[in-house]
């Protein structure tokens, strides 16, 4: 009777239990969900709220609202998802993503502990470490770049340095971290030092950071393995070297520190202060591929700004290398040639259209711009000479180098033939309508000439009545296929050539200027060689090329097929080799043994009137060279401002002499 009621008992005190619902705790997860949920969001000051007692005691509200937007803000945060795992009594592990800009998502494993308080409930225990693991209350967190990734080097054709990196890296280390005989055999080894040699120099700073070595570049992969060793410290000093100096300048250009008007522009793409920036030539051109990317650390750090400990780090990336067409021989016998002018000149392989050299004077040494400028120097540099000036990328008046293309126009039209004769003799000539403007020559055999005779005399008469002959639509129509008005599809700007200040010629007295080489009409240094490899190419011009495919041979590209026919060339080739043959011939003085020289000289007359007594003469020289019965392998224009009473055109022919008798003496090459 006593056990029945007992049970009874027990039954009702169940049933009024289910009935009026026991009270259960459900532990701190839900407030985990919460606070973890603010997170996210954000919402620091509701976080706060969660905090328990004790904690509130060692941080502020709004001194834990700083230290988490500070956090976020210093990895460059722009998003968090939080996600709580099973507890552990009262510690909630919880897994940490943080998507940042530069480290991409940054995963960490972290716990709350957390208490129950008699009023509040449940409450968050909370540290620095919850808020990323590792974080003492006196830490920062900092990301610090890397600077260990190198500028993109160039060299030419055969790998000669035309813009290098001379590298040095310096090893230290904190002695009181570097104690074991083990951790000192490994540290000795990887600097080429005897242990005794490291040892001594451990001892003779305890407490401060000491350097033990340095490495060149050639040692550039021990490096991982020394970081890996507690308390190294690898410091990398990298100086910009250009061996050929003045031979290459304008081609390869410069580099300087980053200006802070740069910096402006620039910093979205990855620039810092003490950045260097490519400025003039290659060096500009190429700077989004040179240039290195640096790679970052993001670190813990003490009060003494040590590195407590390493969150991640992205790696950085070398700058491009190039392998460049250039040939350094061919290179500095052409600037040797003019270093004394201003001009400059080109050199190209008419078959593959391999640019073998470009130059331009007066020069100045790049890597002054590296190491400093005498006084004197800047002065020079910043003068009146402009030494700065790429001449052979802006266009002149080209003069009597026109005619060689007047020529190659007319006989494709058939306009003009070989037997195409005019008598220039007079030494003047017009058209009737053109009052008391005259056409006029200098040289003349005497008695009718031909194309042949034309060309080696340079005569502006015979080729004003060519031009005339082959007509102002024709004529606007060949320039632009000989690339006029065009943009040439070459690493390096290349300013346009132009037929007239409005893009065209309008009328026969301009048409019989412009057809030699004077009127409007301007052309490259660059461009005049393009044009020249033509007639040595059956009538197609390469697209110029500068960068090798690593050792792989150059796949030739034409930029202009079938300018003129195969036939039409071969016949401007064979006359511009009398320009040079004939003892009469404008060249005459250039024939050089053992090779085969196809030339046009010229002198373009820059005057404000017709009666200019002052005005300044240009001049140019082209020469299509090659060993007698093979095919041309070397087309080259040469240019100078100033050569009035200095021989006119006939200046070059020294130079561009030298300059072939080098060439082919020393192989082509």
């Amino acid at each position: 009777m006593r056990t029945s009621m007992l049970s009874v008992i027990i039954v009702c005190i169940l049933s009024f239990g289910f009935l009026f619902g026991c009270e259960t705790d459900p532990g701190p997860m839900p407030a985990m969900e919460d606070y973890l949920s603010l997170w996210e969001q954000g919402q620091y000051e509701k976080m706060y709220d969660l905090l328990s007692a004790t904690s509130k005691k060692r941080i502020s509200k709004q001194d834990f609202v700083k230290q988490h937007r500070q956090v976020a803000s210093s990895i460059g945060q722009t998003k968090i998802q939080l996600e709580p795992a099973k507890p552990k009594g009262h510690v909630i592990p919880f897994r940490m993503v943080r998507s940042t800009k530069a480290f991409g998502d940054l995963t960490f494993q972290s716990a709350a502990q957390w208490v129950k308080e008699k009023e509040a409930g449940w409450r968050i225990q909370w540290t620095t470490a919850v808020l990323l693991p590792g974080l003492g209350e006196n830490d920062l967190i900092k990301i610090e770049r890397t600077n260990e990734n190198l500028r993109g080097e160039i060299h030419d054709r055969n790998g000669e340095p035309l813009a290098i990196n001379e590298v040095k890296y310096h090893v230290s280390v904190l002695p009181k971290q570097i104690t074991d005989t083990k951790t000192q055999q490994k540290l000795a080894q990887l600097l080429g030092l005897s242990p005794a040699r490291l040892a001594g120099k451990l001892k003779s700073k305890q407490s401060d950071r000491v350097e033990v070595g340095t490495l060149d570049l050639a040692d550039r992969g021990k490096i991982p393995a020394l970081k890996a060793i507690p308390g190294v410290d690898i410091r990398m000093e990298s100086k910009r070297v250009y061996p050929q100096k003045e031979a290459t300048a304008h081609l390869i250009g410069y580099i300087r520190p980053i200006s802070s008007e740069q910096l402006k522009k620039l910093k979205n793409q990855g620039y810092e202060q003490g950045d260097w920036v490519g400025q003039r030539g290659l060096e500009q051109v190429w700077e989004e591929r040179l240039r290195p990317r640096h790679g970052h650390r993001l670190l813990i750090v003490d009060a003494n700004g040590q590195t407590k400990k390493v969150l991640a780090q992205r790696p950085g990336q070398d700058g491009e290398s190039f392998r460049l067409t250039i040939d350094v021989n061919t290179q500095r016998r052409l600037y040797n040639g003019i270093r004394k002018d201003k001009g400059a000149a080109v050199a190209i392989n008419p078959k593959t259209g391999e640019v073998l050299a470009m130059v331009s004077a007066p020069s100045y040494d790049p890597n002054m711009f590296i190491n400093g400028f005498p006084s004197s120097e800047w002065k020079r540099v910043n003068g009146p000479t402009m030494p700065l000036m790429s001449r052979f990328k802006y266009t002149y008046t080209p003069g009597s180098t026109m005619k060689s293309i007047v020529a190659a126009i007319g006989l494709d039209t058939g306009k003009v033939k070989p037997n195409t004769t005019f008598d220039t003799s007079a030494g003047k000539w017009q058209k009737p309508g053109w009052g008391d403007f005259y056409i006029t020559r200098v040289d003349n055999p005497g008695g009718p000439i031909d194309l042949r005779k034309g060309l080696a005399w340079s005569d502006n008469i015979y080729f004003a009545r060519a031009g005339l002959m082959i007509g102002v639509r024709n004529m606007n129509l060949y320039l632009k296929k000989f690339g006029f008005e065009k943009e040439i599809p070459f690493p390096y700007p290349i300013e346009p050539s132009q037929i007239a200040a409005n893009g065209k010629i309008d009328n026969e007295v301009q048409l019989a200027n412009s057809s030699y080489g004077q009127a409007q009409i301007e052309v490259s240094p660059f461009h005049l060689a393009m044009m020249y490899t033509a007639f040595a190419n059956k009538g197609n011009i390469m697209q110029p090329v500068l960068i090798m495919d690593g050792k792989q041979p150059v796949r030739p590209k034409v930029w202009k097929a079938g300018v003129i026919k195969p036939q039409v060339a071969q016949q401007v080739s064979d006359l511009l080799t009398s320009v040079v043959t004939d003892p009469h011939g404008t060249a005459h003085s250039m024939s050089v043994s053992g090779v085969r020289i196809a030339a046009k000289t010229g002198t373009a007359e820059l005057k404000k009137s017709k009666d200019d007594k002052n005005g300044t003469e240009y001049g140019w020289l082209c020469t299509i060279t090659g060993k007698p019965g093979k095919q041309p392998d070397l087309v080259t224009t040469m240019f100078v401002e100033d050569v009035k009473d200095r021989g006119g055109s006939h200046y070059l022919q020294p130079m561009m002499k030298t300059f072939i008798q080098q060439h082919y003496a020393s192989g082509g090459s």
